[in-house]
């Protein structure tokens, strides 16, 4: 339960301290007066996340389930503990969740949407751990199966260009080289230019000394054949120098390289790359083993995909399996419990001043959704002899607070609740049967309800004021709890204003007594 809050600079409250007991406690005030400012303060100390930082420090501490949360903002930042230790929001929601419970003035409206009967039969049937469960495997499938629409997104996109692909890796079929093989070919045709150059320039030396009719080497020998006649001395320096040359032929000869013709191939093999190049629109060989080999990858991968697809499948369908499992459960459980959840709410809607109402919880099977494997109507009849319609569609303002008032009587034991203003749209003996409702209600749960009405006042164990106080140059909010000799004078101001007559006392203490 909640014991204490404690309150600084929020809104009109300065300052401002207040305890809590047990049972049921009703929160007063003229309208202005700041109730709107506990409210916010509860749930900022709860853990509630800000919309907005407030403008200076504001701090708000409650004790409440025997720890002190403590909120502490200011415009730059807020910081959030428990029991002195920085803690997340989301842990202190792990705190409170099932426990604490907090009916603002405008939650009356989810009535009449489409998805609160089920969250509101679900909570009330209190498998929550199923509800999990289902919640979790359900979300999964519901990821999974996007993931395999994604996946048979991408194979359709894939497979509008496959014909397209499948025609360009044939053009390309003939392309079939390495970057080793371009750089092997280019060294051959600089290597060839190299010896292209030697040969140029031992060639006609070779010619001039040895390979022609007239050449040195035929010359010298024709002068030392001469010379040899005559026994002359200069026939041994031309033998020498005939020596000498043909050496110098034998060391050109071999140095001299010889036309191989690998030039021309390499020569044609890099032509016919050009022009493959320029046939598929790029600018390299690089390039163009690139889109060949892309051109594979998307081919291949269209398979892939399509294996993905099937693995993908399987996955979905056993997510599915599991979930359908949990709803079906989930779908069993809500069958039994209905009938109790139906004869609960219609005696409920009896006490609260509607003693011909009907209520029945009707099921539509479905196909497996967020809700499980069915959707579920509420159906309600205010009047005799009047058919059951959906609630959303006949049910007054008044009639919705009830049966939501109604509702909260399947929240666990032991928890806090906190109204702010149930009561809108009721009066006299509605709004007293309200009130004795809500005693019931807080005999296995902290109530806390903030109200405009006399009758909600007067059943109420506990009554805190909410009072304006207004300075020169400033107004202040404090909250008061009221002694028991104060409480007729606050009932009564409830019923006659700010005058407060012996009429309004009177009726005070009648209310009082009942």
């Amino acid at each position: 339960m909640i014991t204490k809050i404690h309150i600084e600079n929020l809104g009109l409250i300065a300052n401002a301290e207040c305890e809590f007991l047990s049972g049921f406690t009703v929160i007063t005030g003229e309208t202005g007066a700041g109730k709107s400012f506990f409210c916010k303060a509860v749930e900022m100390g709860m853990g509630a996340r800000l919309s907005k930082l407030p403008s200076e420090k504001t701090i708000v501490e409650v004790e409440a389930f025997d720890h002190i949360f403590r909120r502490i903002a200011d415009a730059q930042k807020s910081r959030f503990f428990i029991d002195d230790i920085p803690e997340s929001l989301e842990f202190a929601q792990n705190i409170i969740e099932g426990r604490f419970f907090f009916h603002r003035q405008h939650d009356t409206h989810f009535l009449s949407s489409s998805a609160a009967p089920v969250a509101l039969l679900d909570d009330a049937m209190g498998e929550k751990e199923l509800q999990k469960k289902f919640s979790a495997a359900f979300s999964e499938w519901k990821k999974q199966k996007k993931i395999q629409e994604g996946l048979e997104k991408d194979y359709e996109k894939q497979k509008e260009h496959e014909a397209f692909w499948r025609f360009s890796l044939e053009q390309m079929q003939d392309i079939s080289f390495t970057q080793e093989q371009i750089a092997e070919a280019e060294a051959v045709i600089i290597q060839e230019a190299e010896n292209q150059k030697i040969y140029e320039a031992i060639a006609p030396a070779l010619q001039a000394l040895s390979h022609a009719d007239v050449c040195a080497l035929s010359l010298l020998q024709t002068a030392e054949d001469h010379l040899k006649k005559i026994d002359s001395d200069f026939e041994k320096p031309i033998a020498q120098m005939t020596m000498q040359i043909a050496e110098i032929v034998k060391t050109l000869e071999k140095t001299c390289p010889t036309p191989s013709g690998e030039s021309e191939k390499s020569k044609l093999f890099l032509a016919n790359i050009q022009k493959w190049c320029k046939q598929h629109s790029v600018v390299n060989a690089h390039m163009l083993l690139e889109k060949k080999q892309k051109l594979m990858y998307n081919l291949e991968n269209i398979e892939t995909i399509a294996q993905g697809i099937l693995s993908q499948q399987k996955k979905v369908d056993e997510c599915y399996a599991l979930a359908f499992s949990f709803a079906k459960t989930l779908s069993e459980k809500r069958k039994i419990y209905i009938p109790y959840f139906e004869a609960t709410i219609q005696k409920s809607c009896q006490a609260l001043g509607m003693p011909p109402a009907q209520f029945s919880v009707l099921i539509h099977p479905t196909e497996l959704c967020s809700s499980g494997i069915e959707n579920i109507d509420f159906l309600f009849s205010a009047n005799q002899n009047q058919a059951l319609l959906p609630l959303a569609q006949v049910a007054s303002g008044g009639e919705k607070s009830r049966i939501m008032l109604a509702l909260y009587q399947f929240t666990p034991e032991n928890s806090v609740i906190i109204f702010d203003e149930i009561d809108t749209g009721v009066s006299g003996s509605i709004a007293e049967k309200m009130a004795k409702f809500m005693h019931f209600l807080s005999e296995k749960r902290q109530i806390i309800a903030i109200s405009h009405l006399a009758q909600i006042a007067a059943h109420a164990d506990h009554h805190i004021v909410v009072q304006k106080t207004h300075f020169t140059d400033k107004t202040i909010t404090t909250l008061k709890t009221l002694e028991e000799n104060e409480k007729i004078d606050a009932i009564a101001q409830l019923i006659s204003g700010n005058e407060i007559t012996d009429e309004a006392r009177n009726n005070a203490k009648k209310l009082l007594e009942k």
